[in-house]
């Protein structure tokens, strides 16, 4: 997974749990089922990084827009705001997480 090993605990696109593929460059972590069209297996089973498909191609590709590959001085950048964003989503994720369970915890 992602840097120091902070990976989502949920799949980015239908946000359950379970069994995820954790990308290399970002906290986005994914089921295999809900994002098959972007995944060949025997890349995946040969490959020691993998970067998941908003890494790739942009936070759009998941709505089935793609766009042009960002020029390597911008991915960069790109990546950063991207991995700030995603860290935040968990964050806030994981907050109403919490509060939800405290809620629950007073009935």
């Amino acid at each position: 997974g992602a840097g120091a090993g902070m990976s989502n605990d949920f799949c980015e696109v239908c946000q359950k749990p379970g069994r995820l593929l954790l990308c290399d460059r970002c906290p986005r972590a994914f089921h295999v089922r809900c994002i098959e069209r972007f995944v060949d297996s025997e890349t995946l089973a040969g490959c020691s990084e993998w970067r998941c498909p908003v890494c790739l191609h942009g936070y759009d590709v998941l709505r089935g827009q793609t766009r042009v590959r960002l020029p390597p001085e911008q991915m960069e950048e790109h990546w950063v705001v991207t991995k700030r964003r995603s860290l935040q989503q968990c964050r806030e994720a994981h907050n109403r997480r919490d509060i939800f369970l405290s809620l629950r915890a007073d009935l």
